[in-house]
């Protein structure tokens, strides 16, 4: 399992207790971790995905159905939060 974490504060928390000689190697092991996700990626599939709901949204608007417009909509709306919520790096 992956856990996201912040580099930044692992390297900060770890050279406070270690010897000051390992804080060159830790700094550099940590930085050469792969992120577990790339957030440009990961805003920009949303961001497709809240583009098509609100291309669906206006199909279904010229054609009079309320209900899927609804639907399509409330999933646009989903996205945009999400997107949010990423780029704010879930922490408020």
């Amino acid at each position: 399992m992956s856990d996201l974490i912040s580099r930044k504060n692992l390297i900060e928390n770890l050279n406070k207790f270690a010897p000051e000689y390992y804080n060159a190697l830790i700094n550099d092991l940590i930085m050469k971790e792969p992120a577990a996700f790339d957030k440009e990626k990961v805003i920009n599939e949303l961001m497709i995905k809240a583009t098509i709901s609100e291309e669906r949204m206006e199909f279904y608007a010229e054609r009079g159905f309320t209900q899927n417009e609804s639907l399509a909509d409330g999933k646009a709306r989903a996205y945009r939060s999400a997107i949010e919520i990423v780029e704010k790096g879930g922490i408020k």
